[in-house]
């Protein structure tokens, strides 16, 4: 009958089945799990975790390959540490000296390919010829002072125009991407410079694109590690004391552990590498597993509670539960499976794997939870009669609270998310490199920096031409002085270098360009020019700053070089750079993470209304699952946080923790009108209503309990991102108990009025 609203009882269907075949072949169901952990294990140890920074922020786009054409054709942009000497006058012979010390002891350095500094810069007097800085200290002080505070080529580049900031620039071998590879030289160098930091005059740090990435990967690492530990233990504890059964414990936090272990050992076998997105994974998956652990131990109580054996209830916990937590895997799994739409690489690989990550964690879960409810004896055991409990007590006077204020509440919780929603969408993507440093040496070190230079992320425009057009150097040289026009007007911009500004710095070298450009040192125009393939670059260091400051910059020098576009149309002109790229790729990244998390969304509202026979209840769905993100997101926008990459992760899994929890208490729903069916009561009361809140609320209270420990241990976090994410956690998922337990009630209350009030005129 469909009396119940689109929630009748459902058929037989293949859980009941499987619940049947468990019963009568546990034996079997054994082997095949140990069997399933025991080749997990072999593939948890192939396992390969793809530990190169670039591979994060790939894409099939125009400018990934460009830039990558680019680190071939001219050398890597982002293997250059950073050592950043302050704390003196650098212009002095004297500074020139501790300077020159620093760069020698560098230079020994088995992993250092060159160090570039003030003095290696060449400095010219008269057609082709080259003076070095420190011979000429050496030879006349004072006429190298005034050089180190005059001259192009050193101020605003490698001496700041106070003279009180030098940078040393380390260059590592070009093909150490890997943080395998940049481990190494990063610690030796760090060593290094504290070394010098102690034994000369001035103050010496390390920082730079390669050291911040080594430093983010190393504690990324260790928080996995710590607080999945931590987190453990704690969940642990928290189930303990709810279910107030070492067996019940066991019961219901292995089973997770299980199915973290054959996601991550099937993602072994095939090979797949483990990114620094997908590196979440773990923690992920074995949270979502945990919940319908959670809701599975509660039922094998409530059957305990009844009289029923072990093999029984757990039998029954299939037969009840098995359905909505096949549905929660799904509307998870399609949450995550909506990223593998996504443009960029790094998405889609995150969300297949979590899709497929979170449905084999399903099956570890149904199998392996039952089998053990079966053999401890006392698993489920005591009190869990809901009116016996203080749930009983205080749960009953609340939800007939709400149910008598039901349609006020609904209107306050529509009022509220369409305030919240409407705030949400003024968010808009941010990434810096520094976003998850700590406040630490390297992040003020980089700060310091960019204060004394304008900017130290390297950031390119690349002028490119017909290499077989004949175009000489007379041709590229105006282009090359108008991109540094456009460039140089931006304060916020280190100041230009190009090949013209080399030959600027030679007597005649604009005049003859084609005399004077062979007399350059090599390892420095090479990096420049490469006439051989039309190709000519303009560096200019961007700074590691907010969109705020980065968006209307580039838009400005975009703006400036599409007037040089027009007036030089023999050349192209596209600006690029790894900081470029990845700050633009990742943006990309957050904005595709939001399309796919609309995306989810219908199709998950859609499953609950295909699952339920309603499209109202689909309807009736949407506004406690909502609610949690667009509160969210409204926090964000009013404490002055962009989107970032984490919270835009954090939203598709808090969509999946809510999605579950409502499909819980629909099919709980379901089940209580059944039996008020079989009473001859009608399914429509509102004392249906009440009971399911009572009999699930607890569950949908424990799970939240679980998770939010879960979550707020990563609180402790020493990364900025780990603490908003675990504090952003937290918030959404209190949101969601208050949008399942609160708001989805009282909406179906007013559903369930309605709906007798026009029963009553008809």
């Amino acid at each position: 009958m469909r009396g119940a609203g689109g929630l009748e009882p459902d058929p037989i269907h293949g859980m009941e089945r499987y619940a049947n075949w468990f019963r009568d072949h546990r034996l079997a169901l054994t082997l095949v799990a140990a069997a399933l952990s025991s080749v997990a294990a072999l593939g948890v140890a192939r396992l390969r975790f793809d530990d190169v920074p670039r591979a994060i922020f790939a894409s099939d786009d125009a400018g990934y390959r460009r830039l990558l054409d680019i680190q071939e054709e001219f050398g890597a942009d982002d293997n250059d540490v950073l050592v950043v000497m302050d704390g003196r006058d650098w212009t002095t012979a004297e500074g020139l000296a501790v300077l020159a010390e620093a760069a020698r002891r560098a230079a020994e350095l088995e992993e250092v390919v060159d160090v570039l500094w003030a003095g290696a810069v060449p400095l010219f007097d008269g057609v082709g010829g080259a003076e070095n800085l420190m011979d000429l200290a050496a030879e006349d002080p004072a006429r190298a002072e005034n050089l180190a505070r005059s001259n192009p080529l050193l101020r605003g580049r490698w001496l700041s125009e106070d003279g009180r900031t030098a940078l040393l620039v380390l260059r590592l071998p070009p093909d150490a991407t890997s943080i395998g590879a940049l481990e190494p030289p990063i610690r030796s160098i760090t060593a290094l410079v504290h070394q010098i930091d102690l034994e000369l005059p001035g103050r010496a740090r390390v920082t730079g694109v390669p050291p911040i990435r080594v430093e983010l990967y190393r504690l990324i690492r260790r928080d996995q590690v710590r607080f999945f530990l931590i987190a453990g233990v704690l969940c642990s504890l928290t189930a303990l004391a709810m279910f107030r059964s070492v067996g019940a414990l066991v019961a219901t936090t292995l089973p997770p552990l299980v199915g973290g272990l054959w996601a991550f050992g099937a993602i072994g076998f095939l090979g797949v590498k483990i990114d620094l997105l997908s590196g979440v994974l773990s923690m992920v998956v074995v949270v979502i597993a945990l919940t319908d652990s959670v809701h599975l131990m509660i039922d094998v109580r409530h059957s305990r509670a009844d009289g029923l054996g072990p093999v029984e209830s757990a039998t029954q916990a299939i037969r009840h539960l098995g359905i909505p937590c096949l549905l929660t895997t799904l509307t998870t799994a399609i949450g995550f499976g909506s990223l593998g739409l996504a443009d960029v690489p790094a998405i889609r690989h995150f969300g297949l794997l979590a899709a497929g990550a979170v449905s084999i964690a399903f099956l570890a879960v149904l199998s392996v939870l039952p089998l053990l409810v079966s053999v401890l004896p006392s698993v489920g055991e005591g009190r869990s009669d809901p009116a016996s409990s203080r749930w009983g007590r205080w749960a009953p006077p609340f939800v007939r609270w709400v149910l008598r204020h039901a349609r006020g509440v609904a209107v306050a919780g529509v009022i509220s998310a369409v305030l919240c929603g409407w705030l949400s969408l003024g968010l808009v993507p941010e990434n810096r490199l520094t976003e998850a440093l700590p406040r630490g040496e390297s992040y003020r070190a980089l700060m310091d920096a960019q204060d004394a230079f304008g900017g130290v992320l390297p950031s390119y425009v690349i002028v490119e031409w017909d290499p077989g057009a004949q175009l000489g150097l007379e041709e590229l040289l105006p282009v090359l002085g108008a991109v540094e026009e456009v460039l140089g007007r931006e304060r916020r911009l280190a100041p230009p270098l190009s090949i013209r500004t080399l030959l600027a710095a030679v007597p005649a070298g604009l005049t003859i360009p084609g005399a004077i450009l062979p007399l350059l040192p090599k390892d420095v125009t090479k990096r420049l020019l490469r006439l051989d393939l039309g190709k000519a670059l303009v560096a200019a260091g961007s700074p590691d700053a907010g969109r705020e400051v980065i968006e209307p910059l580039y838009e400005r020098v975009e703006s400036g070089l599409a007037a040089v576009r027009r007036a030089h149309p023999d050349f192209e002109l596209h600006i690029t750079g790894t900081d470029y790229v990845a700050r633009t790729n990742i943006n990309r990244m957050i904005d595709e993470l939001a399309r796919s998390l609309a995306f989810a969304a219908v199709l998950l509202f859609g499953l609950i209304a295909f699952e339920f026979r309603s499209p109202r209840i689909g309807l009736v769905s949407l506004l406690p699952n909502l609610f949690p993100l667009v509160l969210v997101g409204a926090v964000l926008r009013l404490s002055g946080y962009p989107l970032q990459m984490a919270s835009a992760v954090l939203f598709t899994v808090l969509l999946g923790l809510a999605v579950d929890d409502t499909i819980h208490f629909l099919a709980r729903l379901r089940r209580e009108r059944r039996s008020a069916v079989e009473r001859g009561e009608d399914p429509d009361a509102e004392r249906v209503l009440e009971e399911t809140f009572l009999t699930v609320g607890r569950g949908i209270i424990a799970t939240t309990s679980v998770l939010l420990v879960g979550f707020g241990v990563v609180g402790w976090s020493p990364l900025p991102t780990n603490r908003t994410f675990a504090a952003l956690s937290c918030l959404g998922l209190a949101a969601a108990l208050l949008g399942d337990l609160v708001l989805l009630p009282a909406i179906l209350a007013v559903r369930v009025r309605s709906r007798g009030s026009r029963r009553e005129r008809g």
